[in-house]
């Protein structure tokens, strides 16, 4: 029984992790850039992305056959990861905030 608990826990995790990138995108890119540029940052999101998965496997291939190990294929991703969430977090907004701020009470 606790193999099957594991199993529908991996699946849910891994469900939402694996897609959730596909319904939290619109959201992020209205939010960082507006809705006038959402088709023109989409497009390039959408190219890096299909670019990232193209590459990924053979690259991976590529350390293993080299180096006789995946390890740093595994921190290799990592240090893309890193760079692009601190390029994330240091963006300026492009618009302004149009949100309505509630009066402080």
């Amino acid at each position: 029984i606790w193999t099957t608990a594991w199993i529908v826990c991996f699946v849910i995790a891994y469900g939402a992790g694996y897609g959730g990138i596909y319904t939290m995108r619109g959201s992020a890119v209205y939010e960082a850039f507006g809705r006038r540029n959402f088709g023109v940052i989409s497009g390039a999101l959408t190219t890096i992305m299909l670019a990232g998965s193209f590459l990924g496997a053979p690259v991976a291939g590529w350390v293993f056959d080299t180096v006789g190990s995946y390890t740093f294929a595994w921190f290799g991703g990592l240090g893309v990861a890193i760079v692009a969430l601190i390029v994330i977090l240091t963006m300026p907004k492009s618009f302004p905030d149009r949100r309505k701020k509630s009066p402080e009470m």
